[in-house]
């Protein structure tokens, strides 16, 4: 299947997969089934077409000691397939918590990317196996292969110093193949056949954003250009204000979180300054090239699966949700390895957060830098955040430690000195 997207040097070795379309999932989506796994496995997935199908099949058990694992998105469960052998198929099924709070190509450009990664085995990026997925709004699921391993995330601070630099620097090849081994037509998510489909967007105060998306009032992509991606930030923002405020198809609660972000202006008030960005910038000359490149979108420690025994290695990348083709300066570029436990006294938390911030560095060292500075195109993607837009109105900070951290004066700071 020819793919819009997939700019890939063609002359790569195809993984040995197996197209098989399900015709209870969607018919426009292909599954891909391993054919390594045994053939009643096979034939189990093929037939599952929902979660709640792979959940109350007899066949079906959760794996000894597990409990559902809730993530900000996802429901997770570690299962066991029976298939009469005597050691049961283990297997993990995701599904949405609420499937109205994610973008509608989430599921699939979690889906796309994986494949694309198996697909093209020169990127070394491994991922798990897809054994049945559906990418219909409202019954969205993957089942996926098991790996057995640790969360990066849960084991850093364990790990041997001398062990350390070397998850570091695979972690850098990960980035560095994503980079410089992939080259995509347009800007965009990735369907599970290969193909481009919307892109999903990291959203800055989330509640009520995905709602607007499934309105088609602004293009979700895939893009041709940045100035295209830019132009979709900014009418993002102000149909979201616009349908809050004025057209009143979102819930009452979106409009009461939103106003708790600003400390300065009023709803209103933020609309009209979306207003005139948007205006600024469609007579903006804005026009920088980059090239498109395969990005994960939420790589962090929590996504990362290690071995559990020494030496370590990574084993899968996984939550690929946010994933797919994007320009080069979005690339992945910081990695955060864990968080530090606050359940742990002050000292010991002031201690992981050195310990992380040094690997940080590390690993900004080993990457480098995506590419120049682009002052125009750091303005656009901050001038709808929300403390850049709630900074006009507010008083000049001049301590960094105030209740934003210092936003307010960075994001004055940036303003002031933007050649727009």
């Amino acid at each position: 299947m020819s793919s819009a997207l997939d700019y890939h040097d063609k002359s790569t070795k195809l993984s040995p997969l197996v197209i098989k379309f399900q015709v209870s999932l969607d018919l426009d989506v292909p599954s891909t089934i391993p054919t390594s796994i045994p053939e009643p496995v096979q034939a189990f997935f093929v037939s599952v077409s929902s979660p709640a199908e792979i959940l109350s099949s007899k066949l079906v058990s959760r794996v000894k000691g597990t409990d559902v694992i809730k993530g900000g998105y996802n429901f997770v469960h570690i299962l066991n397939l029976d298939i009469g052998e005597s050691h049961p198929f283990p297997f993990v099924l995701r599904f949405p918590i609420d499937p109205d709070s994610i973008s509608r190509s989430q599921t699939c450009t979690a889906v796309g990317c994986m494949l694309y990664c198996q697909r093209h085995p020169d990127l070394n990026i491994p991922t798990p196996a897809i054994y049945a997925y559906s990418c219909t709004h409202g019954s969205e699921f993957i089942a996926m292969e098991y790996i057995d391993g640790d969360a990066l995330s849960d084991v850093w601070l364990d790990i041997p110093e001398g062990e350390k630099e070397d998850i570091i620097n695979q972690i850098a090849e990960v980035m560095r193949s994503m980079r410089t081994k992939t080259s995509f037509h347009t800007m965009g998510g990735i369907s599970p056949d290969g193909s481009a489909c919307p892109l999903v967007d990291g959203m800055d105060d989330r509640a009520g954003e995905v709602l607007v998306e499934s309105f088609g009032l602004y293009n979700t992509g895939p893009y041709k250009s940045v100035r295209e991606y830019l132009q979709a930030v900014l009418d993002r923002r102000y149909h979201y204000l616009d349908q809050m405020l004025h057209k009143g198809t979102l819930p009452a609660k979106c409009k009461e979180e939103m106003s708790k972000l600003f400390s300065h202006s009023t709803l209103e008030e933020v609309l009209e300054r979306v207003k005139r960005l948007r205006e600024k910038f469609k007579a903006n000359p804005y026009d920088r090239k980059y090239p498109f490149v395969l990005r994960h979108g939420d790589l962090h420690g929590r996504n990362v699966l290690v071995s559990r025994s020494s030496p370590r290695r990574i084993l899968g990348i996984i939550d690929w949700d946010f994933g797919g083709s994007h320009a080069l300066p979005f690339a992945d570029s910081g990695f955060e390895l864990a968080y530090p436990d606050s359940d742990r006294d002050t000292n010991e938390r002031i201690k992981q957060a050195e310990e992380l911030q040094d690997s940080e560095l590390l690993l900004d060292r080993v990457v480098g830098q995506p590419c120049s500075s682009d002052a125009k195109l750091k303005y656009w993607m901050t001038s709808t955040r929300s403390y850049v837009l709630d900074f006009e109105a507010a008083p000049v900070v001049l301590s960094t430690t105030d209740t934003q951290h210092g936003r307010y004066a960075d994001a004055r700071t940036r303003a002031i000195s933007s050649p727009i």
